[in-house]
């Protein structure tokens, strides 16, 4: 994908989330292949802080599920930025998942705090 298209979806997807008022984000990659350097380097340095930034305004705590790539181009290419997620304090809960269903579970389970 073009940077400026890469770039394009990922926000349009941020203000959805806005328009929508939702807490929840699911990022199907399954049939996502190798995310170019470029990308990789705006998705990290940029997008997350704008993300951060954004989920801070969201009253309740966003939580965003990914499932994860088969393509091993696009495994490697998660790792470094799945790291960066999780040495992070960034304002979104994020989980990764191989399968559809767990992803979707993950998203709607209630937080049930125990008396």
């Amino acid at each position: 994908m073009f940077p400026e298209e890469y770039k394009t979806a990922w926000l349009s997807a941020l203000d959805l989330m806005n328009t929508k008022r939702t807490n929840r984000f699911l990022i199907d990659a399954r049939k996502h292949k190798a995310i170019s350097l470029e990308n990789q380097c705006w998705f990290k340095k940029e997008f997350l802080e704008i993300a951060h930034r954004k989920a801070q305004q969201i009253p309740d705590l966003p939580k965003v599920a990914r499932i994860n790539s088969p393509n091993i181009d696009n495994i490697e290419a998660m790792k470094s930025i799945n790291r960066q997620i999780e040495e992070s304090n960034y304002s979104f809960e994020y989980l990764t998942f191989d399968q559809y269903q767990d992803a979707l579970e993950w998203l709607f389970e209630e937080n049930t705090v125990a008396v």
